[in-house]
């Protein structure tokens, strides 16, 4: 009898590291989607930083954001790419609309940060 219980209580202890193991793959697999996304954010917003500080920006050629355009993309640190585009908003040609987009290929996952700049005003 105490050899039925120990294979029983083998049994289920196998089951149970084997359940464990699979869920450390699982939790090992979305820190390295998090870090990716994380390190993605981090470059568009410092691409949209670069973008918002130029005081010189004239409107990307259409598809900016579709094609790599010569002045239009990059590649970022650890194989990253980046594409933006500057566009008048169709209300008011003096506003732009930033666009920037980061992702490292082959993955289809995509970090798209979206701003709106507006002329400034003179001072009286």
């Amino acid at each position: 009898m105490s050899l039925v219980e120990v294979l029983v209580a083998t049994t289920v202890m196998s089951v149970g590291i084997t359940a464990l193991a699979h869920l450390f793959v699982l939790a090992m697999a979305a820190n390295v989607r998090a870090r990716a996304s994380t390190i993605a954010t981090m470059l568009a917003q410092e691409k949209m930083e670069q973008l918002r500080a130029d005081g010189d920006l004239a409107p990307s050629p259409a598809g900016a954001l579709a094609r790599d355009l010569a002045g239009y993309h990059d590649a970022a640190d650890g194989g990253f790419v980046r594409r933006w585009s500057v566009e008048p908003l169709p209300a008011d040609p003096d506003v732009l609309v930033l666009q920037v987009v980061v992702w490292r290929p082959p993955a289809r996952e995509q970090v798209r940060l979206v701003s709106v700049l507006t002329p400034v005003a003179p001072r009286p």
